[in-house]
């Protein structure tokens, strides 16, 4: 549990069954000669929405977990890796997004720590909660499994071309509930190729921030006896 602190893996792999984070960040920090960190997750990746109170008396809620900078040479690298079917069950603070993979804690433009989203094997994500979850990467997110959003928001950032931060082009996604995906990035050309993709409650579809950005599908319909509906929208 990381709660109100920084957990730095110095350099080192770690495997945790469960992650659980209130306002804090987990990172691998640069170092003199850079350096490589795994965290292997088991289980779920849960944010609880915990706040504190920054010098200036602001609310600071998010969860970040970033690595970097990495236009340092040798870089400084973080991967997270999933060890299986994963859930992130994520609530709703005061600041957007409530948990970042990838970023700094100005959550700008600048400084873009990347985080790299790995799987061992088969390793569908569930996004749960109304909260805002965000992925930052700069290649392509290596996890294959199905992708699907029950409530709340899963926004990807594209910030070089070609990367794709939904994972493997064969991962369906299916959208339940009040489930909404996003997709963003800085550059023109930015574009994330996805499988089928299947609507059933009341969902959105976003594509945002930046320049014009794609996401490639082989199919677009509503699940099967359900009657939900779609908003399409920048």
């Amino acid at each position: 549990t990381v709660a109100g602190r920084t957990f730095d893996l110095f350099g080192y792999n770690q495997t945790v069954t469960d992650l659980t984070m209130g306002r804090g960040n987990l990172c691998n920090r640069n170092r003199p000669g850079g350096s490589s960190s795994t965290l292997n997750v088991r289980g779920q990746i849960t944010y609880t929405g915990q706040t504190s109170l920054s010098s200036a008396g602001n609310a600071m809620s998010a969860a970040l977990i970033y690595a970097g900078p990495d236009e340092d040479s040798p870089p400084t690298t973080l991967t997270v890796n999933l060890l299986g079917p994963t859930t992130f069950d994520i609530a709703d603070g005061p600041q957007t997004p409530d948990m970042a993979f990838g970023g700094n804690w100005y959550l700008d433009a600048d400084n873009d720590y990347y985080v790299a989203i790995t799987g061992t094997g088969n390793t569908p994500i569930t996004k749960k909660g109304p909260g805002f979850l965000q992925f930052k990467s700069s290649a392509k997110n290596m996890f294959a499994g199905d992708i699907t959003i029950e409530d709340g928001t899963f926004h990807g950032i594209v910030s070089l071309i070609d990367a794709g931060p939904f994972g493997d082009a064969a991962n369906n996604v299916c959208l339940t509930r009040n489930g909404t995906i996003s997709f963003g990035g800085g550059l023109a050309g930015s574009s994330n190729t996805l499988a089928n993709a299947t609507f059933a409650g009341g969902n959105k579809w976003r594509c945002n921030i930046g320049n014009n950005v794609d996401i490639n599908l082989a199919s677009l319909a509503r699940a099967g006896g359900s009657r939900g509906t779609l908003m399409l929208g920048g």
